[in-house]
């Protein structure tokens, strides 16, 4: 070490200086990424569920109305609202279903044959409820 020159104890200096440099702006950057990949999943994917969720349960709201409605009028005996009623709530289950079978994944897509069919098949059971 001795027989360095302050030229190379310069030179030296100078690139670990830029080799810390360079390591902290790889540093930065992975994390950039890491942060933006983490934005992207929360609002592309995450906030699109969300918004999904609070939609269908907004039609869920929705469609219990329509069955209270149902029930009241036909303890009123008033069978031409009870049946409005009825209509809406036949209307808003279809539309609820759609929408969210629409908008979803296609990983849950693939489950939309099978959802349609237990549906109608226990559409008998809530017209006798009816």
């Amino acid at each position: 070490m001795s027989q360095m020159t302050i030229g190379k104890k310069l030179t030296m200096g100078f690139a670990a200086v830029l080799f810390a440099a360079l390591a902290l702006a790889g540093g930065y950057l992975y994390s950039v990424r890491s942060l933006a990949g983490a934005l992207k999943t929360a609002t592309d994917i995450t906030a699109k569920k969300i918004f999904l969720a609070s939609e269908l349960q907004a039609q869920l709201f929705r469609m219990r109305s329509c069955q209270r409605g149902v029930m009241l009028f036909m303890l009123e005996n008033l069978p031409e609202k009870a049946k409005s009623n009825q209509e809406e709530f036949e209307t808003r289950s279809a539309g609820a279903w759609s929408n969210c079978s629409a908008k979803s994944s296609p990983c849950s897509i693939k489950n939309r044959a099978e959802r349609s069919r237990h549906t109608r098949n226990r559409a008998p059971q809530l017209q006798s409820l009816l």
